[in-house]
């Protein structure tokens, strides 16, 4: 199960970036709401949490502040009509599990980018030990680097000229954040 997380994130990276390159997408300007809604994505990022040099998602303050941020996230991905990862294997998940994903949105949740952060590979459950394999470790430390891209390219929003990234890189990281979190 852990090679087909690592296979379907390969997979579905390649398939993202010909959606990508054969769609047009990354070709011409920011519509005025893409604008607005990069702006507002923007400038919560100025309202995250960074404790050292990562982003806290501990305190109530910084969990709340990140939840903003990822709605954000959505909101411009929807807005740049960046393309989802498939989600289908959602379907196998508990009950439990599907109250929290119900469908094949983006649905991008604080606690799941936590997880990729805590760097913990070894989880508790009922008492039980279970290691993280190799897989999913790697599919972690993608989806901070997804993370990483997209507030480097914020970073650069407020630039002009050739620093100020195109819509192309906005929609090309957006697609790659998502084909990393939805692999992990």
């Amino acid at each position: 199960s852990s090679r087909f997380v690592g296979a379907y994130a390969s997979r579905a990276a390649s398939a993202m970036l010909r959606m990508f390159c054969s769609s047009g997408h990354g070709a011409g300007t920011f519509s005025p709401s893409e604008q607005q809604a990069v702006q507002q994505l923007f400038e919560s990022r100025q309202h995250l949490v960074t404790d050292s040099s990562a982003t806290d998602v501990k305190s109530e303050a910084g969990y709340n502040a990140c939840a903003r941020f990822l709605a954000s996230v959505e909101g411009v991905a929807q807005a740049l009509n960046a393309a989802i990862a498939p989600r289908a294997y959602r379907c196998s998940f508990s009950a439990n599990y599907r109250t929290l994903f119900p469908d094949d949105e983006r649905r991008y949740r604080v606690d799941v980018l936590e997880a990729s952060v805590d760097q913990q590979f070894d989880i508790w459950v009922n008492g039980e030990k279970f290691e993280l394999s190799a897989e999913a470790i790697a599919c972690a430390q993608a989806l901070q680097r997804g993370w990483l891209d997209i507030v480097e390219v914020l970073d650069r929003w407020s630039a002009s000229g050739d620093a100020r990234p195109s819509r192309g890189e906005f929609i090309a990281k957006l697609a790659m954040f998502d084909v990393a979190l939805a692999a992990f």
